[in-house]
């Protein structure tokens, strides 16, 4: 892997607004996301129009807005009450935005909900399929099919299975519906999943009798005919086994792996004909969030301030050092196209936020 690196990076900074790009870039100062520094926005989509979706919390209710990069003004979308917790993923299916939601119903017990928003529109709905799925699962498209790996619990046996949402038919399915023991440690159970538009991944544990157990990357078609499988073994297996929480995104781009455990580390792989190769390992290794399957693989990591992009044909990673003040961290990149709404902190925790051109990297400073 061939990493080239960028320096020497120079912008204004702007606190609680948006800088534009285009042939120069223009100071926008009528954006202001929030004036809240215990709780700020929760961002939630960045569009191909650069619109920016996100919503701000307070006791247990939601509002959601949409800055208008058309009217350059904040829309207030609506709000959602008894909303406990998401997990951040997003889909995009036709136009309308979904994601699930912990909601706690009239018995105090959180469950989780569909919700979408129709970015034309701006009409929030919610689709019920009352389950007993365990708080917290994330969310991707398929086709006409909004999925989910969901995780239910009946005494000692834990049922892992995939839920397919069909917005066309507003129709529930289940799908690769695996059991595992927790006394017995035996059977199976589907780890983590993703999906794009041709096809899903899984990562599913085999349990053998003596509570021993072995990982396999498995690809479907949209049919969830299985077309590879391969045994993780290495760098990958002690990646997935570290100890350092579970395993809570799985991303793929061409012929390449990344997963994220629960503390934050990262870790890129090449997938080979019957192995993960590793390409990089870091702590605080994190993906930009995009809603679109074709985007950019674009990586960073918080405290050092680097982002990467990698070339999935030529297999070159470009790292990127923003420059900075001491104490400045990323918080989360979002991108499309090649658009990115860069979200840093400074040292006494307020928000800084970045609108750029991928081309203008060479020239942030944060």
């Amino acid at each position: 892997m061939v990493i080239h690196k960028k320096r020497n990076i120079l912008l204004i900074v702007l606190l609680f607004a948006f800088i534009f790009a285009g042939c120069s870039l223009q100071r926008n100062d009528k954006v202001v996301l929030s004036d809240s520094l215990q709780k700020p926005p929760v961002y939630f989509g960045f569009f191909d129009d650069n619109n920016l979706l996100y919503y701000q919390e307070d006791n247990s209710k939601v509002t959601f807005f949409i800055y208008d990069n058309k009217i350059g003004e904040t829309l207030e979308l609506g709000t959602i009450e008894n909303y406990i917790l998401d997990t951040g993923f997003t889909t995009l299916v036709n136009n309308r935005l979904y994601y699930y939601a912990g909601i706690i119903n009239h018995e105090g017990e959180i469950r989780n909900t569909l919700f979408s928003i129709d970015m034309q529109s701006h009409e929030i709905s919610r689709h019920d399929n009352p389950d007993m799925s365990l708080p917290g699962v994330n969310v991707f498209s398929s086709g006409k099919n909004v999925v989910t790996l969901k995780n239910e619990r009946a005494n000692e046996i834990i049922t892992t299975y995939l839920e397919f949402y069909n917005t066309d038919k507003s129709t529930w399915e289940k799908n690769l519906v695996n059991k595992f023991n927790e006394l017995s440690k035996t059977g199976s159970a589907l780890y983590v999943m993703y999906a794009d538009d041709t096809h899903i991944y899984i990562i599913q544990d085999v349990y053998e009798q003596n509570g021993k157990y072995e990982s396999y990357f498995i690809q479907y078609n949209q049919l969830l005919e299985e077309e590879k499988r391969i045994l993780l073994k290495d760098d990958v297996a002690s990646f997935i086994q570290a100890g350092n929480g579970r395993i809570i995104e799985l991303k793929i781009f061409d012929d390449y792996l990344y997963l994220r455990d629960l503390s934050g580390n990262g870790f890129l792989g090449k997938i080979e004909q019957d192995k993960i190769e590793k390409v990089m390992s870091a702590d605080q290794f994190l993906p930009a969030a995009s809603l679109y399957h074709n985007a950019m693989p674009i990586f960073f990591i918080r405290e050092d301030l680097t982002l990467f992009a990698l070339d999935t044909k030529t297999g070159e990673l470009t790292e990127y050092l923003l420059n900075s003040e001491e104490g400045h961290s990323i918080a989360q990149v979002w991108h499309c196209n090649d658009q990115f709404l860069i979200i840093a902190w400074d040292e006494s925790r307020l928000q800084m936020q970045y609108f750029v051109d991928f081309k203008e990297l060479e020239q942030l400073e944060i």
